[in-house]
């Protein structure tokens, strides 16, 4: 999956007295709708920038109307920022350096009927075996003592 992060950045006033730029930051997924698993989501695979549909590049305007319109996006948000201070006075460039952290996500999904049955028959089967086996010894127990007052008749 291709993905954009945005990193909005205000420059201190005198930016020439500084020679490095960190910024530290958290990548976030984030969905609209949930996946379904009938759905083909193909749209995860596509490029972000499609250059084949475009004589010219894109604006910078379009790039980000066409991502925050997909299901699936993420967001770049920023925790902090370090400004470096030059330690000479030739040299004029900037470096900017970005630290990316991904932790642990949550992507919602549903599941289709089929696998929900596959699962729950499983669960079902588990639960019934162990009831059963404990309501045949009760039964016998109850009926063996003579604790429920029983009638044996003959059958015509």
């Amino acid at each position: 999956m291709e993905t954009l992060g945005l990193i909005s950045l205000n420059a201190p006033s005198s930016i020439s007295n500084y020679q490095a730029v960190t910024i530290y930051g958290q990548l976030v997924f984030q969905q609209r709708a949930p996946v379904l698993s009938y759905e083909n989501v193909s749209a995860l695979q596509g490029p972000i920038i499609d250059y084949g549909n475009y004589s010219v590049v894109p604006s910078f305007d379009d790039i980000l109307n066409n991502y925050r319109a997909r299901n699936y996006s993420t967001t770049f948000n920023v925790q902090y920022v370090q400004w470096s201070p030059s330690t000479s006075t030739t040299n004029t460039q900037l470096t900017i350096k970005v630290v990316v952290n991904t932790g642990s996500q949550v992507i919602r999904y549903v599941p289709s009927f089929w696998k929900v049955f596959r699962w729950a028959w499983i669960q079902y089967i588990a639960g019934l075996l162990p009831f059963f086996y404990v309501m045949n010894k009760i039964k016998e127990f109850v009926f063996n003592n003579g604790l429920v007052r029983t009638v044996i008749k003959k059958s015509p």
